[in-house]
């Protein structure tokens, strides 16, 4: 029963924060053809742990090996849920290289609004929620200068071994989030583990690709792998990191436009039927973060710094005072030009996963 399957999971779990439950309503318009969006609680569960692991992703860094820990390899994990009684599919989803999961609420929330359970993996547990000591803060500043200082081919080079590293502690962290996604959302009875769906921004979508590419021999209960029928990528390079750019599985690819107008061989992805492909008109390749969204529209941004440590607080800082300098950097557009981008990019994920899991 469940609660024999909690007790077995519960050494994974470590609580260092209480569960929240927030509920979230989004508003629509009520024309008929438009349905009207529902109310999403987002419930942040008891941190896990993997006691198999003890690595910790600090590759934006430009490091040639991840940082090694003391303690056990930990991951936070935030479910976002229609609050309305009903059964869902499931998205897991895996955000970008070095960015924290938080700042995707607004275009999470608006997709769950729409009839999904997201799981959202926060990959930086122990780089952005854990407290630092002052003396682990000043030696990778010391580093990050060190490596900055280096010539740009060394850097580039550097650049791209690592963010292979990168990809493989996602993909293990990943997997862990898929061989326990029945405890994990064992209080949400809504999610229906007969659909799920891979989804991740940037380095988080080519997790979403390789977790695929390797679907015949990956790790995971049975139930869990027949469950996955398809693969949401928001802007990744799928062709740098991936084995395969041929899909065994329905794969939507939003490309943001600006980065399209780049000559870029590595976002080139033959024509096949399992690939779709939507071009988001005025995005960048972070429009899809809340440190973009928020200070465009006039959000509260004191809302992105909750949860987040002191250096986190101060990363976030900086990059909302760019935002803010000159947005056409992060989105080329106007403010609602940029609902726009919100609306089409959750509208159109709604629309390719409706005609594969209805």
């Amino acid at each position: 029963g469940n609660s024999s399957k909690m007790k077995k999971f519960l050494p994974l779990f470590k609580l260092i924060f209480p569960i929240f439950i927030l509920p979230i309503v989004l508003s629509v318009g009520q024309a008929k053809d438009v349905p009207v969006a529902l109310t999403v609680d987002q419930i942040m569960l008891p941190v896990l742990e993997d006691p198999s692991r003890f690595d910790i992703n600090m590759a934006v860094l430009w490091r040639e090996d991840v940082i090694g820990l003391k303690e056990n390899r930990r991951l936070q994990v935030q479910i976002l849920r229609p609050k309305e009684q009903g059964i869902y599919p499931i998205i897991v989803f895996s955000g970008g290289w070095s960015v924290n999961f938080r700042h995707y609420n607004q275009i999470l929330t608006d997709l769950a609004s729409k009839g999904y359970v997201i799981v959202n993996i926060d990959h930086y547990y122990q780089k952005d929620t854990v407290p630092h000591t002052v003396e682990f803060d000043d030696a990778v500043a010391k580093m990050k200068t060190e490596l900055e200082n280096q010539d740009d081919e060394t850097k580039t080079k550097r650049f791209m071994r690592t963010k292979f590293h990168a990809l493989e502690v996602y993909y293990k962290d990943y997997l862990f989030v898929l061989r326990h996604l029945r405890e994990i959302l064992i209080q949400t009875p809504s999610a229906d583990i007969s659909k799920i769906v891979l989804m991740g921004h940037s380095l988080g979508g080519n997790t979403a690709q390789k977790t695929l590419e390797n679907f015949n021999s990956l790790p995971v209960p049975r139930d869990i792998k027949a469950g996955i029928k398809a693969v949401v990528a928001l802007d990744s390079r799928l062709n740098q990191l991936n084995l395969k750019t041929t899909f065994d599985k329905p794969l939507l690819l939003l490309g943001a436009e600006e980065e399209y107008k780049k000559p870029d061989p590595l976002r080139d992805v033959p024509k096949q039927p399992n690939f779709h492909f939507v071009l988001l008109k005025h995005a960048g390749h972070v429009s899809f973060m809340d440190y973009v969204i928020y200070p465009i529209l006039g959000k509260d941004t004191n809302l992105l710094f909750v949860g987040l440590n002191t250096s986190a607080i101060q990363a976030t800082t900086k990059l909302i005072g760019k935002v803010k300098a000159d947005h056409t950097a992060f989105f080329n557009g106007s403010p609602a030009m940029l609902v726009k981008f919100i609306s089409k990019t959750t509208d159109q994920t709604n629309l390719f996963l409706k005609k594969i899991l209805d």
